[in-house]
């Protein structure tokens, strides 16, 4: 008889129990990954709606705007506010992001990093506050520098609104989108029922609407805290510096990127008078549709290049890019053939010298979208600096652009430019992405 024999594993009934519930464990993970999915999938479709719910608010808000002042007072309002809006998210010196990451990957736990992100919400509020007045003394042209008193007073929106950014961003990471998309729906309804009570009232002026913006962040921020409370003096976590340093890579991405978003207004602001300021402040808004979608998707794509070790595939990732932009080529050929009429339907025939300049931010915006959702998967992965430097190439072909052709176009000359500078982003952009999709699906093969 050989020595070599095999023996064959006997299977007790006790090994037989074992195998079915292995089975039954992995038939309920797979349940569960696919009930997250639907999760996910549904809070995206509830965060889009949100989104397009605020464009319509922000929108109803222009209108007003423009039936209150007129072209030239709405033109003086924008010059008035334009600092403050400008450097709302840059002066969070990125660390919304920063504390987005942290909650996405529950480095804290929540009422500490609560308090802690209220802190640093008043004094990033305070530093920017303190920027803004001083731009609004040594950076307003000659002739509107008059409206630095305004503009200083509009600062006073900022810590309020940098405490409730801040308290926003713990939502956005951990997940909590219900409580986020409330949150920012509620912050969108205060100012347009403000000023239909203004409206309506018969008594609209600049300093009345500008004073009224200052409590726009106040509601709500009270809100949050009253139904969320954070103790003042418990322990906070992390430190400020220590969010101020995580966030330095996300600051500088969020000021290339409102360097580029902002540069045509900001040309508008210096080389145009009010009126024609004014009509481009209400063009801004009306295309502002097609940036809507991307910026949600966008706080997605952060969470997805936060929370894996690995990329998305590079097939995947063409895919959904492929998507993003066949999305708004298509949003942006739909509204172009209903802007002009909706125009001066909505704002009044005072505002159709508004049309030309909604007409060509129309393809600056789609390409605005399709450069946002890549930036939040980048700065995802921590390579936030790609988004510097694409940002940075459409600034530089925007403001050569507006140089060559201001003497033949005049102000129009400017959303042209922002046209080929956004171009110049998001190629960049995309580009980067994918390289980066290959390069680590590369580094896995091996």
């Amino acid at each position: 008889m050989s020595t070599d024999q095999v023996v064959l594993p006997i299977q007790t009934p006790r090994a037989a129990e074992v195998e079915r519930a292995d089975a039954a464990l992995a038939r309920s993970r797979r349940r569960l990954s696919n009930l997250l999915t639907r999760f996910s999938d549904t809070a995206l479709v509830f965060s889009v709606g949100t989104s397009f719910g605020i464009y319509f608010l922000t929108a109803v808000q222009g209108v007003f705007l423009a039936r209150l002042l007129g072209p030239t007072a709405r033109g003086e309002y924008g010059t008035a506010i334009f600092y403050t809006q400008a450097l709302t998210y840059v002066g969070l010196l990125g660390t919304q992001l920063s504390i987005a990451r942290r909650a996405a990957r529950r480095l804290d736990q929540p009422a500490i990093l609560g308090r802690a992100a209220l802190r640093l919400g008043a004094l990033t509020g305070l530093g920017t506050m303190a920027l803004v007045s001083l731009l609004a003394l040594v950076a307003l042209p000659a002739g509107k520098s008059y409206l630095a008193p305004l503009c200083i007073a509009c600062a006073l929106y900022l810590p309020s609104e940098h405490m409730r950014l801040s308290l926003l961003a713990i939502d956005h990471g951990s997940g909590h989108f219900t409580r986020y998309n409330l949150h920012r729906l509620l912050s969108a309804v205060v100012y347009p029922l403000m000023l239909l009570v203004v409206w309506l009232s018969g008594f609209g002026s600049l300093k009345l609407v500008a004073a009224l913006s200052i409590l726009v962040p106040i509601v709500p921020l009270a809100v949050r805290l009253l139904t969320e409370p954070y103790a003042p003096f418990g322990p906070a976590s992390p430190a400020p510096q220590t969010l101020v340093k995580e966030g330095l890579p996300y600051a500088l991405a969020m000021l290339a990127s409102d360097l580029l978003n902002r540069l045509d207004v900001l040309l508008i602001l210096w080389l145009a008078t009010f009126s024609v300021q004014g009509y481009y402040a209400a063009a801004v808004p009306a295309v502002s549709l097609l940036v809507v979608a991307p910026n949600t998707m966008a706080l997605f794509a952060f969470n997805a290049g936060a929370r894996q070790d690995a990329a998305q595939r590079p097939g995947k990732l063409a895919a959904t890019i492929g998507s993003v932009v066949g999305f708004q080529s298509l949003t942006a050929a739909a509204f172009a053939a209903v802007l002009a009429p909706l125009m001066v339907l909505v704002y009044g025939h005072d505002f159709g010298g508004a049309v030309p300049f909604a007409l060509a931010l129309l393809p600056a915006s789609a390409l605005t979208g399709c450069s946002v959702v890549a930036e939040g998967y980048l700065q995802g992965r921590g390579r936030s600096t790609v988004g510097v430097w694409c940002r940075l190439r459409g600034a530089v072909v925007m403001l050569a652009c507006v140089w060559l052709f201001w003497g033949r176009w005049h102000e129009l000359s400017i959303p042209l430019a922002a046209i080929a500078g956004q171009a110049v982003s998001a190629v960049w952009m995309l580009w980067a992405v994918v390289r980066e999709a290959t390069a680590d699906a590369r580094l896995k093969r091996d």
